[in-house]
């Protein structure tokens, strides 16, 4: 049985409804009757529509609350961003003041630069110095490798030609040996010699000693000097050269001037080996002079002869 209508949205209202079963609103329930035993027991769609609004209700209100607890949320969080902000603002604001406060602050701000410049000069002259220094030790130890490369190639090579020296020598040697006597004394004299004469004899009358006597050898076949000049021979184990004094040289009988005639005899005392040929350092021997006419002849003076080579 019904109880009217809504007086809001005009639904049809049943006896003792409380709300409207179509938009939720209140009902006066002075206008509505008992409802009959029968009638109240039986379903009706209104109520179905109650619990739905009421789930519904309940829903927009939970919703609305965490809307408004991260609302809360969000605004402390923006209080906390502009006190944040704030306090930037202010730093900026006083960093500006401090730049700007006067001469003393900017000439600090240039000192600062300027020595900022001036280290970063230096770290490049530094850097270009060791960049320098490197190359320079890379060079030299390239220069170092190509040197000892040389020398030690000049040194081979210096070695290798001292050993065919001495195999050359020892060839030589080998055809040589067995050295004889006559071998050894016949070495040849080349070359210049220093001269010591020692006086032996002199069967001369008012005889004078000779001082010097100067000897050297163009090659080994012949000899020249201030006193003896001429063809060497080698004979029984000697070299011998002769030949007639000049004038001026010839010794004197009774203050005249004579002629004379040399001999000079020798042969090596001490030999070396040298471009596979024996030739004598040192030679022993004998110098003498005689008279070959006037009441003189057969007068003579002889010293003995030493060599060594210069």
């Amino acid at each position: 049985m019904t109880g009217g209508q809504c007086a809001t949205c005009r639904e049809p209202l049943l006896v003792g409804d409380q709300f409207c079963g179509n938009c939720g609103s209140p009902v006066d329930v002075r206008a509505n009757a008992i409802v009959p035993q029968a009638e109240a027991f039986r379903p009706r769609g209104g109520t179905a529509r109650k619990v739905m609004l009421g789930v519904v209700a309940f829903i927009v209100v939970a919703g609305v609350s965490g809307l408004v607890v991260a609302f809360i949320d969000s605004r402390r969080d923006l209080e906390a961003e502009r006190e944040k902000s704030a306090a930037a603002q202010a730093a900026l604001v006083e960093m500006s003041n401090t730049i700007n406060s006067g001469a003393d602050a900017d000439a600090a701000l240039q000192t600062q630069l300027a020595a900022a410049q001036a280290e970063l000069v230096t770290a490049q002259a530094t850097l270009a110095e060791a960049q320098t220094d490197l190359q320079v030790e890379r060079d030299g130890r390239a220069a170092d490798a190509t040197a000892a490369e040389t020398q030690s190639a000049a040194a081979v090579a210096a070695v290798q030609a001292q050993l065919d020296a001495v195999q050359a020598q020892l060839d030589s040697l080998q055809a040589v040996f067995p050295l004889d006597e006559n071998a050894f004394r016949g070495a040849a004299l080349t070359g210049e010699f220093a001269v010591t004469i020692q006086p032996v004899e002199c069967t001369i009358v008012d005889c004078l000693e000779l001082t010097s006597l100067s000897l050297s050898f163009p090659d080994p076949t012949k000899v020249s000097g201030n006193r003896a000049n001429g063809v060497l021979s080698f004979t029984d184990g000697s070299y011998t050269a002769t030949g007639a004094l000049a004038e001026e040289q010839a010794p004197l009988c009774s203050g005249s001037a004579t002629d004379a005639t040399f001999v000079l005899t020798f042969h090596a005392s001490r030999v070396a080996f040298a471009e596979g040929l024996l030739g004598a350092t040192q030679a022993i021997g004998t110098y003498r002079e005689t008279i070959d006419g006037g009441v003189c002849a057969g007068q003579y003076r002889s010293y003995s002869v030493s060599m060594v080579k210069q």
